[in-house]
């Protein structure tokens, strides 16, 4: 078991060490042009141990990509479970956690919009959207009132669509952006969606 555990521990550094070494890379040169050999070298792994955690270099930003989902879903989750949070102040909290890592991490953000693995991160974002949005309508039912699960599965997905081409927008208009206005625009125009698809939805 210790052994196991050993080995574990080693594959998890690999992979993170892997997708560390291309989120700097992807800082100057687009993933799209980026060959394993040359993610090889930098991390300093061999081209058999890339092959032994991932088939293509798109699967290093898949496993970085879905790590940083479920940290991000957890740690607002574990604060749901410590105390009561006002929806308004929620809401902002979430905006903020999502926000922060696009911010620090804006110029690869920037780059994968502009690459082909786009379609995989909008994808991303709008599942991790929609989650975060199905918490929020179970743990605050008093600011949602829909109980129709047809009508809560078409709100949720409107939302979460939009919310994802909404952060695509800001980040490849090639405006200078600043996060505090980013995200208050955010949660206005989340917030106007929702009472908008509730009135015409439940109409």
């Amino acid at each position: 078991m210790r052994k196991k555990r050993k080995t574990d521990l080693r594959v998890i550094k690999t992979k993170q060490k892997l997708a560390n070494t291309l989120l700097e890379m992807m800082t100057s040169e687009s993933i799209d042009n980026i060959k394993i050999s040359s993610l090889c070298t930098h991390a300093g792994v061999s081209r058999a141990t890339f092959y032994n955690n991932f088939n293509v270099i798109y699967d290093v930003l898949n496993y970085h990509f879905e790590n940083t989902k479920n940290e991000l879903f957890n740690t607002y989750m574990n604060l749901f479970s410590r105390e009561h949070i006002l929806f308004e102040d929620a809401t902002k909290y979430i905006a903020q956690q999502v926000l922060d890592y696009l911010f620090i991490n804006k110029d690869v953000i920037t780059s994968i919009f502009k690459s082909n693995y786009s379609p995989r991160l909008n994808d991303m974002m709008s599942s991790f959207f929609k989650k975060s949005i199905i918490e929020f309508m179970e743990h605050y039912p008093e600011e949602f009132g829909i109980n129709d699960p047809t009508i809560k599965d078409l709100l949720v997905s409107f939302v979460a669509g939009g919310c994802s081409y909404l952060l695509v927008c800001f980040f490849t208009s090639g405006a200078h952006l600043e996060k505090e206005k980013v995200m208050m625009t955010t949660i206005d125009i989340m917030n106007k969606v929702f009472s908008l698809a509730k009135e015409k939805l439940l109409a």
